[in-house]
Formats: C-alpha cells, structure tokens, sequence
C-alpha cells in the first residue's frame, strides 16, 4: 500500500522443477474458482467492466465488413438483453491464462502476466481463453468447425450446461475480438486469420444460443 494506491507486484522467475502444462487440468480449474470467490462483487451492470466492453466493442465494430459486423452486434445485443438493469456478482478477469502464463511447481500452480487484467468480469472467461488459445498456438488449429467441436467436448461442457457454457464463449470472444480491433498497429495475416476464425465461432454460438432460448 502506497497511500491512496495499492500495487500488486509479482515475480515470474519459474523455478527449475516447474512445469508447463497445455491443458486445464483441476489445479487450473480451483485457481479460477479462487480468483473468482476471493474477488467477487455484487453490483449494477452497467457499473461492471464488462459493460464498458460491451460499449467500446459497438464502437470498434464498425471497422468490420457488414456480415461480421451483424454478428458482433447481434451478439451484444444478445449479452445486453440478458444482463442490462440488473444486478450481477463479476470477479477479478486474469485476461491472458495460457498454458505459457501458468506453471506447476511442487504440485502448485503460478500464475504470472496480468497485464490484460479486469476487476469486474463474468466468471472462467479465462477458462475459454485458455482452450482457444490451445487450439491456435498449441494444437495448430485454423479452422472454426474443428474449434468449435474442440470447445464442445472440453472440460467447459462438461461443467456447465450448454446455456452456461455458450454464454461463456460469446461473452469472452467479444472480448479478445476487441481487444484486437482496439490495437492501432497493423496485425499479421495469422492474427487476422484468426479474428476472422473468432467471429466465425462467435456466430456459430449465438446461433446455437439463441436456438436453445426459444
């Protein structure tokens, strides 16, 4: 504590028995539920970080080409209408959980870059995060079906249903669309390669979404 300011400064020096590890196992899943339990709030939506996201992503939506335009803005309205004027319990948001950001060391997990940080989030987006990020770095995936299936048949499904677990993705996949339509330099072609697999999985779950809402 430094007055009125409160840093929170860490090491991420790995000790030579730690290890990678590129799937979530249940030591991934307890740091979440953690993070989450010791950081959650109750209040106002419009209050939240997630909806200063869900303002900011209308905003830089626009730069898309119109189909993929449609599909953000149906999948903020979609969020929107759930949540809007009501009260939510978010907690802390790591913002980049990746298999190369964690570590086991002496059967303990670290956890270490939290430079994308948020306060007040909708619990284990991380966790979606984590698997995507899997498919592209770790597994090699490029196309949005086999991802999508990937996502389907992971841990997430088989600890929440799928309302849960589809909200889940939409609300985490607008994020990282975000954050790389708000980056001012110019990305890879693989980066927008894979922004355009997001948007593809980002429709394919609203749809799927808004089957299971009739």
């Amino acid at each position: 504590d430094l007055d009125d300011l409160k840093l929170f400064c860490q090491s991420s020096v790995k000790d030579k028995s730690g290890q990678t590890i590129d799937r979530m196992t249940e030591k991934h899943w307890l740091f979440l539920a953690n993070l989450y339990n010791k950081t959650r709030t109750v209040i106002k939506f419009e209050e939240t970080d997630y909806y200063a996201l869900l303002k900011r992503v209308k905003k830089n939506a626009v730069v898309l080409k119109e189909t993929d335009l449609e599909i953000v803005q149906r999948a903020c309205e979609l969020i929107s209408k759930k949540y809007n004027n009501s009260t939510v319990e978010f907690g802390f948001y790591h913002g980049d959980f990746t298999p190369w950001n964690t570590v086991i060391e002496n059967g303990k997990i670290k956890v270490f870059d939290f430079e994308y940080a948020k306060r007040t989030y909708p619990p284990y987006l991380d966790a979606v995060h984590y698997l995507l990020q899997k498919n592209f770095f770790v597994d090699g995936l490029n196309d949005a079906n086999q991802i999508y299936s990937s996502l389907k048949e992971s841990s997430i499904w088989k600890k929440f249903d799928d309302r849960r677990s589809l909200e889940m993705v939409i609300m985490y996949l607008l994020e990282i669309i975000n954050l790389y339509l708000s980056r001012t330099s110019e990305e890879s072609l693989d980066e927008k390669s894979r922004q355009k697999i997001r948007i593809e999985i980002l429709e394919k779950a609203v749809t799927e979404y808004a089957n299971l809402s009739r």
